[in-house]
């Protein structure tokens, strides 16, 4: 079962199986039962109603385990034959599962927050949002020679793995294409693939990544300098600071970078890069080994030679797909801390002008029940009353 990477469920991954089964047997023990599980996981049972009619049950997995894009659901009829030996040999007993079963994905929507090199890893999201890659450009070095070629080819055949469909309306380009042209990116979702000179052939993609490489050392983006300032001013002796800040020349083997596209609203940008062409082999034989395993994830990760080593540099955030309002403001919201703040600030200050005008008013209220004209009288025993 494949369910796309941009799938949303909110906090829990409620999924429901409404199962429509029959089943014939001779007699059953009432421990014979229907069980569901999902990668691996036991999500529940219901008793098996072995009648030869069809029967409908509903099987709640709440918080589900379900994987990116691909998960494996398991039916099992568990005919238990009556008797004091539930193990003994049983009669003849068959099930089906009917086609008028389905799943329902309670409120899962399309939605995610890009960058994520861990979908891209996967499933090769989001270029394979479109099974054709119809919205993919990949950009090629003008002379790209046959070591470019070989890892453009083998991400090809594993975006088709993924989406079960041939990388059939892909687009590619050149650098030439992308300086002369930069509006034909405008809905793509570009892929640039090369090595560390090439990237500097495209200062506009270049200029947008988190980290970029030239003469044997590495340069952090102002953003990313700014995400990191945390841990410098702590101190701190893990994260990716003291990684990246440890040596002077760090010269990976190759880089994998996420971020925004510069020429779209929207879309992403993907690179590949490698040392030289001679490290671009070695690079696209571990990324293909190391993607369905979980070993390439955040914003950059680096391959040493030996294994990928992921680091969430700061760059820009963004939603892609389709929320209800209320949820996009709670996804938006941790954001921008600034505008929470603000926010609040302004609740704050909307409070207290209510509460002062309410308790003015109750002021004037009571005041207002006193006559103003009425002065306190005296009389012949020299008592007064007064009017209150």
């Amino acid at each position: 079962m494949h369910l796309s990477p941009d799938y949303n469920f909110g906090v829990q991954q409620n999924i429901y199986l409404h199962l429509a089964y029959s089943a014939d047997a001779d007699d059953l023990a009432r421990s014979s039962n229907i069980a569901a599980s999902l990668n691996g996981v036991g999500l529940g049972s219901v008793p098996l109603l072995a009648t030869g009619e069809e029967h409908s049950v509903d099987l709640p997995f709440l918080d589900a385990p379900a994987a990116v894009y691909a998960n494996t659901l398991q039916v099992q009829f568990y005919f238990v034959p009556a008797g004091a030996d539930p193990c003994a040999p049983g009669g003849r007993s068959s099930g089906q599962i009917l086609d008028s079963s389905y799943l329902d994905l309670g409120g899962a929507v399309h939605y995610t927050e890009l960058p994520n090199l861990r979908l891209f890893a996967k499933a090769g999201f989001p270029f394979t949002r479109m099974a054709d890659l119809s919205q993919t450009a990949v950009l090629l070095p003008a002379a790209a020679g046959p070591e470019v070629t070989g890892l453009y080819l083998d991400l090809m055949g594993y975006f088709g793995a993924q989406t079960g469909y041939p990388t059939l309306r892909v687009q590619v380009v050149s650098p030439a294409d992308a300086a002369q042209f930069p509006d034909q990116f405008r809905d793509k979702d570009l892929l640039v693939l090369g090595t560390y000179a090439d990237l500097e052939n495209i200062r506009r993609v270049s200029s947008n990544l988190p980290l970029t490489y030239a003469d044997h050392s590495f340069a952090l983006s102002r953003r990313a300098r700014w995400g990191l300032m945390s841990d410098w001013l702590l101190r701190r002796d893990s994260g990716a600071w003291q990684a990246l800040n440890g040596s002077a020349n760090i010269w990976p083997h190759g880089i994998v970078e996420g971020t925004a596209s510069p020429f779209g609203r929207g879309r992403s940008v993907v690179v590949i890069a490698g040392r030289d062409r001679a490290a671009l082999p070695e690079l696209a034989s571990a990324l293909l080994t190391t993607m369905p395993l979980d070993g390439i994830e955040r914003t950059v990760s680096l391959w040493t030679g030996r294994n990928f080593a992921s680091y969430p540099l700061s760059t820009p955030v963004y939603g892609l797909g389709d929320l209800p309002w209320y949820r996009a403001f709670g996804y938006w919201l941790p954001h921008h801390a600034f505008t929470l703040l603000l926010l609040l600030l302004l609740a704050l200050a909307l409070l207290a002008w209510c509460t002062e005008h309410y308790l003015a008013a109750r002021i004037r209220a009571r005041l207002g029940q006193v006559e103003p004209n009425q002065a306190p009288t005296g009389n012949n025993e020299g008592s007064f009353n007064t009017a209150i």
